[in-house]
């Protein structure tokens, strides 16, 4: 987005008089417009030059008095132009001195095919001008975009319009047009020119100068209180002569507006169409507007101009151009107009301006319909200017022909409409997702028209609908989808009913009658493949259920009926594998969809799967339910007729929710294959409906005995536009999900995490594996309890059993530290180590006190005071003043020389150490020093190494630091949460402040179940094997390290004394992200991470690595080296894969890595090698014979 600037006029203030003796390109630069059309030598010359010589003749001479007059004015007038600043608008852009042409073309609009734009002259009122200093300019611009009038503004702004040469500006005019038709190649069939005031005049002044020269005209006009001081001529009967000049513009403007209205447009010239279109005689005249595209004219209720408005729109009626009217309350120069115009007026106006640019038909050609079957209609065509072929179908539908347009089941068909008159109530908005996907906005039953063409007795050239914004011949023409009209479409149907569907071509152009010598034929084409969502996506996801809907070219309403039902609703492509991943799901809907279904052979297979196996609810729908029968044994075959169209009557065989036996539902359809009649249905399967008029199969259903909940019908329940008779079917089947939920999501869940952990390598220094004791204490009654407080002062009674819970907790973290309790607490109820941060902020200092810790690029954590050049990330930077210190760029260690110097200057209220990405050992002597030089309070973060402080091979922090936090859940291997350890004896009240800052100042009650897994793995960690385990940890890191240096890698640092590796991957011209992306297809789970140096935190040049999950599941030195095979073989095949994808984009990388054949290959290969590798080393927690392969892997 062009940052906006304040618009200037773009004319000269100080031009004084038209500088005749200027070449008019230099005209062009002095009127401050610095871009030169290219035809405006063709366009200007002549009529430029006649108009200069013109107002030159007529100019007074009195020009000392009128530049004082204008230079007083402009300098009561200045300050409030220079305080407004319009808001930034989507799709708004400037012309002026400040931000040229080019400029905003070089930004990155293009404008789309079906998109209009607004070329915006703003004139001198107070509000629409944007001169008021509340700048209500933004509303109405945004309102143009909103309700879809425009989807992009260009704007000229002459808010001095007044005392513009007039002459200069629509130079300036021309120019801006020119940009956009000749430079942006934006047809003027999708410009919208609008001007307010005196921009008004502009744009009938350009419009008039178009039409005139034979140029392409706008789409339409959009006219605000249109009023220049030209048309003062017509506030008096008696016509502006020579003689009553004087007294009439006297009663009417300010002297010396009299003397700068004579001064730039001569007596002669008031007449001008150019210069007064609205003047008196002009108006008089149907010439002045003969040929004018559409006009909206908007006044506002003042005596001033409301009559002149009224006068413009019966005079463009009178000349033949379709004018609308509208009346506001009050009008663009009252600066309170926007007070007092709110809702609902504005919408309802602003629809009305979107409609009226909408319901423009273009000229219609010659076309004719040619069927295969020999016949043919000629008529008129609308639409898109193109001929198209399909399989000709009617629909004897009487409303909902959007519906039927954008319903994907009518792909590749030539659609003939049986209702005579189609289009008469226009096209509403129709928002939609990326790529077309369904939204809650969404308002047809797709993001476009489907089928590919249509066929109508009678379009409407004009509609009515108060939520239309275009008509259906340009609707179709945006979608590029052609329509002929004025045939006969009941002798259409009698031959389609007579002889079934044929194929069929819409001609259009100068060969239209010339029939095709052979007919596409789109049957064999996989409609289905082309209809269905690409990717899967997830609407509601806090549904009561999950239902999962394979799209073979689903209508969107089948996606509102299950929303509305408050289902979870994952849309899945045609041939997604949905036997393998079943078990994430309560149920499974089959959509409608285009063509053969026996194209769909590769969803068949996997449903067969599915529904032998499954016991949870399925419903299938048109296609859907075709592909059910298939997968249930039965044949399906194509129908002669088809049966399409509301108001099929079928008959209900069996009962089943809603459905109840032997009852006639009348149903919507729309198919051409249907499910062959058995005698005999398979096993476990019986009919559910017959259609009573040609006896074909509508429904199928599991048995009871089957055990199953199965539905398939051929009819929609669900029929935007009705009818709605079996509606409740959807109800049926989202109750029925609900009843068969007993949790089964969770427990696959748990599953498909648990064999991920098994058969991978889990790398991630800030993970660990936890114990089964831990596990089962955190999931343990103990989370019944609430208990606010500490033991012994709790707000809630029964916590006598809480408190010994609690008191052991707090023991057991001080013995794992060899911690003496006369000198150090601890406070053990901290949700996490980001809350146990916090609170030891708020303990420790005041609100913007200063804080120094380690960077977040150079190794810190973001709860040390991150922040960026642009925003404040976290709390810590929010609510104090941060200033982080770095690592030395050479070695990659702290500068701690540099830490001094700047901590002298900042002189810092707490230094923090710590952090998540620094594989050294720290030196808190040199920390205590810079901290006892300004009083500072010095606190240790040792989430990633508190493990390895209590395993006694890290350097303790307990000596030196005023405070100490940490996690619970790295090398210490305990559930997730956090400590706050505090010095007791150098400040006793530090004690009341740590435990009042966890609550109730930073949460609410302690996480009781949580602090029983706390005090298991502290009695863990203080135990010899934990010291083991912890020595483990380092010792494999090195030989990690030293592996990966041996294979030709630089590591930060060049090495690690605690657990984590940090792997610079910058020297081999590839992105962490990259090397985290073919990881994950491994199973070897790292994360990206950021080395000193990096510039930039989304494309990070490193990988952190950690060995304290491995150590857990017993490996040891030389499955680190196999480790390290396994990255450095990881490595080559990223840089074969981003070699492939022959840039360094991640997405053109995530590609190839998935879809490169000879990448594939080497990927399962590896992968291969990974799991029998992982598979061998046993899950802590977990034994090995439950780790089986669930179903969804």
């Amino acid at each position: 987005m062009i940052e906006p600037t304040i618009p200037l006029c773009a004319f000269d203030r100080d031009l004084g008089r038209l500088p005749t003796h200027m070449p008019i390109v230099a005209l062009l630069r002095r009127s401050k417009f610095n871009w030169i059309p290219p035809l405006s030598g063709k366009w200007l010359n002549e009529w430029l030059s006649n108009l200069i010589d013109s107002v030159e003749k007529l100019r007074i001479t009195n020009e000392e008095e009128v530049g004082v007059l204008n230079a007083r004015w402009l300098m009561d007038y200045t300050p409030k132009l220079e305080s407004c600043r319009p808001t930034q608008i989507p799709g708004y852009m400037y012309f002026d001195e400040r931000v040229l042409p080019l400029t905003a073309r070089d930004a990155g609009y293009p404008v789309g095919n079906d998109e209009r734009v607004m070329l915006q002259f703003h004139g001198g009122g107070y509000v629409v001008g944007s001169a008021h200093e509340t700048d209500s300019t933004a509303p109405l611009c945004k309102d143009f975009i909103k309700y879809n009038a425009v989807q992009r503004i260009y704007s000229v702004d002459y808010r001095l319009a007044w005392y513009a040469p007039f002459p200069a500006a629509l130079v300036d005019a021309l120019s801006a047009w020119a940009h956009l038709v000749e430079d942006l190649d934006i047809p003027a069939s999708q410009i919208i020119v609008s001007g307010d005031s005196a921009g008004a005049n502009l744009a009938l002044a350009l419009t008039t100068y178009l039409r005139d020269n034979g140029f392409a005209l706008p789409a339409g006009l959009a006219l605000h209180s249109p009023w220049t001081d030209m048309t003062f001529s017509r506030r008096s009967e008696q016509s502006f002569n020579e003689n009553s000049k004087t007294d009439i513009l006297e009663k009417t403007l300010a002297p010396y507006a009299v003397k700068m209205l004579t001064r730039y447009v001569g007596v002669d010239m008031i007449h001008s169409p150019y210069l007064s279109p609205l003047s008196r005689e002009n108006c008089k005249r149907s010439e002045t507007f003969k040929g004018f595209p559409p006009c909206f004219v908007i006044a506002g209720e003042c005596e001033m101009l409301l009559d002149e408005c009224r006068d413009l729109h019966l005079s463009l009626v009178k000349a033949g151009v379709r004018s609308s009217f509208h009346i506001v309350k009050r009008g663009v120069h009252d600066p309170a107009m926007f007070d007092s115009w709110q809702e609902p007026e504005r919408s309802e106006m602003f629809l009305s301006l979107a409609r009226k640019f909408a319901t423009q038909v273009s000229q219609f050609t010659p076309a004719t319909l040619h069927l295969k079957s020999g016949q043919s209609f000629t008529g008129k065509a609308f639409g898109a200017d193109k001929s198209s072929f399909g399989e000709t179908v009617f629909t004897t539908s009487v409303t909902s022909y959007t519906e039927s347009m954008t319903d994907p089941s009518y792909k590749g068909q030539l659609l003939v409409f049986t209702t005579p008159l189609i289009g008469n109530y226009g096209v509403p908005l129709n928002p939609s997702g990326k790529d077309g996907r369904y939204t809650p906005e969404m308002f047809l039953e797709s993001s476009g028209i489907q089928c590919s063409g249509v066929i109508v007795a009678d379009v409407a050239e004009k509609f009515s609908h108060y939520e239309a914004v275009e008509s259906l011949h340009d609707w179709c023409k945006r979608h590029n989808i052609p329509g002929i009209t004025g045939v006969d479409t009941r002798a259409i149907t009698t031959i389609l009913r007579d002889q079934g569907t044929t194929l069929g071509q819409i001609a259009v152009g100068e060969s239209h009658k010339q029939s095709p010598e052979e007919y596409f034929d789109p049957s064999p084409i996989n409609l289905i493949a082309e209809a269905s969502t690409k990717e899967a996506y997830t609407l509601n996801e806090q549904g009561d259920v999950h239902v999962a809907v394979m799209d073979f070219g689903s209508k969107a309403n089948i996606i509102r009926a299950l929303l509305k039902r408050n289902a979870k609703v994952t849309v899945l492509p045609w041939d997604y594998d949905f036997y393998s991943a079943r078990d994430n799901y309560d149920a499974l809907f089959l959509s409608n969809g285009p063509g053969d279904p026996r194209h769909a052979s590769v969803a068949v297979e996997n449903l067969a799967q599915t529904v032998k196996e499954w016991k949870k609810p399925i419903f299938g729908i048109c296609m859907g339910h075709q592909l059910l029968g298939l997968a249930a044994g039965l044949e399906a075959y194509r129908m002669t007729f088809g049966n399409r169209g509301h108001n099929q009557p079928v008959l209900a065989l069996s009962e089943s929710g809603s459905i109840k036996a032997g009852r006639v539902y009348v149903t919507s359809q729309n198919h051409q294959y249907a499910l062959k009649l058995e005698e005999q249905f398979p096993d476990g399967w019986e009919p559910f409906f017959i259609n009573c008029n040609d006896s074909s199969v509508e429904g199928i259903k599991s048995t009871d005995k089957s055990g199953k909940q199965i539905w398939g019908v051929q009819f929609h329940p669900e029929a935007f536009g009705g009818p709605l008779d079996t509606i409740d079917m959807f109800t049926d089947f989202v109750d029925a999900a609900k009843k068969a939920q007993a949790d089964p999501e969770i427990d696959q869940i748990i599953k498909d995490e648990t064999h991920r952990q098994f058969t991978g390598l889990e790398l991630i220094a800030s993970e660990n594996l936890t114990s089964l004791a831990v596990l089962e204490a955190n999931g343990s009654i103990l989370s019944n309890k609430y208990s606010e407080g500490l033991p012994g002062a709790r707000y809630y009674g029964g916590n006598q059993h809480i408190d010994r819970l609690e008191r052991l907790c707090q023991q057991r973290a001080l013995e794992a530290f060899d911690l003496d309790p006369k000198v150090w607490g601890v406070n053990v109820q901290p949700y996490s180590g980001s809350t146990a941060n916090f609170a030891a902020f708020t303990a420790l200092i005041q609100p913007q006190d200063r804080i120094m810790g380690l960077g977040l690029p150079d190794g810190g954590h973001l709860t040390h005071g991150y922040y960026t050049a642009k925003k404040k990330i976290t709390a810590s930077s929010i609510y104090f003043q941060s200033f982080p210190y770095q690592v030395d760029r050479s070695t990659g260690l702290i500068d701690y020389e540099t830490l001094e110097t700047n901590a002298n200057l900042f002189k810092p209220r707490l230094l923090v150490c710590g952090g998540s990405a620094y594989p050294r050992d720290w030196d808190y002597a040199k920390l205590r020093k810079v901290a006892d030089q300004h009083g500072s309070y010095l606190m240790m973060d040792m989430a990633h190494i508190s493990g390895l402080v209590s395993g006694k091979v890290q350097n303790s922090p307990f000596e030196l630091c005023d405070v100490v936090t940490t996690t619970t859940h790295k090398t210490l291997r305990g559930p997730r949460a956090g400590l706050i350890f505090f010095r007791k004896d150098k400040e006793p009240e530090l004690e009341q402040r740590v435990n009042s800052s966890v609550f109730p100042a930073c949460q609410g009650g302690p996480h009781n179940n949580t602090i029983a897994g706390i005090a298991v793995a502290l009695k863990q960690a203080a135990s010899p094997e934990f010291k083991e385990y912890a020595k483990a940890v380092i010792d494999n890191s090195k030989v990690l390290a030293e592996e990966l240096v041996n294979y030709g890698y630089k590591l930060q640092t060049s090495g690690s004394d605690n657990h984590l590796v940090l792997w610079d991957l910058r020297p081999l011209g590839i992105a962490g992200s990259k090397i985290e992306t073919i990881c994950d297809l491994l199973h070897i789970t790292l994360n990206k991470n950021a080395v000193a140096g990096d510039t930039s935190a989304v494309v990070p040049g490193g990988v952190r690595i950690g060995t304290a999950a491995l150590t857990s599941r017993s490996m040891k030195a030389p499955e680190m080296k196999k480790v390290a095979e396994f990255l450095h073989r990881s490595v080559q095949i990223a840089l074969e894969a981003q070699k492939a994808a022959g840039n360094k984009l991640l997405k053109d990388f995530v590609r190839v890595a998935n879809n490169d054949e000879k990448i594939s290959q080497d990927v399962k290969a590896l992968n291969k090698e990974v799991h029998d590798f992982s598979t061998q080393f046993p899950l802590p927690g977990v034994p090995d014979s439950s780790v089986i392969q669930p179903a969804s892997v």
